[in-house]
């Protein structure tokens, strides 16, 4: 089955017709620039978005939609702009797609399986995971190891000795 990641949004029109102004939720606005394969989620799944990068203005990514009739581009305003997971790129070593911490188990580091993540936070450019019932801070005090391909979060010691903080 074919996986979607949000990876923007549609925030209005922009002066020219054919024009929208995009907000990217990834880190480098380069890599959103350099993805040509979008989507919307409609009722009945995912289609295909024909959008064209033409600048970037202050903090938006203005897009020409090709394709659509000018009248229902209005529509398109407010919607998330998802795109393949097999167009993203590949993450640095240590970085992490929120979409792949959110399919992990997470474990204390005694093996014990404690849950999987619910949701991952942003919160003034830091990371929480909240999974049964704690949320704790994305960082190298409270995880040891994190294994997307094992779909596996391991906690830290220190985790162990502090969990009732989290609750």
């Amino acid at each position: 089955m074919e996986r979607y990641v949000d990876i923007g949004k549609i925030v209005d029109r922009f002066k020219v017709e054919n024009q929208v102004k995009v907000e990217s939720y990834m880190d480098n606005v380069e890599d959103f620039i350099n993805i040509d394969d979008f989507y919307i989620k409609t009722l009945t799944g995912f289609k295909k978005l024909n959008l064209v990068f033409d600048f970037s203005a202050s903090e938006y990514l203005i897009y020409r939609v090709e394709g659509m009739l000018p009248e229902l581009i209005e529509h398109l305003k407010g919607k998330t702009i998802y795109t393949k997971y097999k167009n993203l790129p590949k993450p640095k070593e240590g970085e992490y797609y929120v979409s792949d911490l959110e399919e992990c188990r997470v474990f204390e580091i005694n093996g014990n399986e404690i849950g999987k993540v619910e949701r991952v936070i942003e919160n003034a450019k830091m990371f929480f995971l909240e999974f049964s019932e704690y949320i704790i801070p994305f960082s190298d005090r409270y995880i040891k190891e994190v294994s997307i391909e094992e779909k596996k979060i391991v906690l830290s010691e220190v985790f162990s000795k502090e969990k009732d903080f989290f609750r």
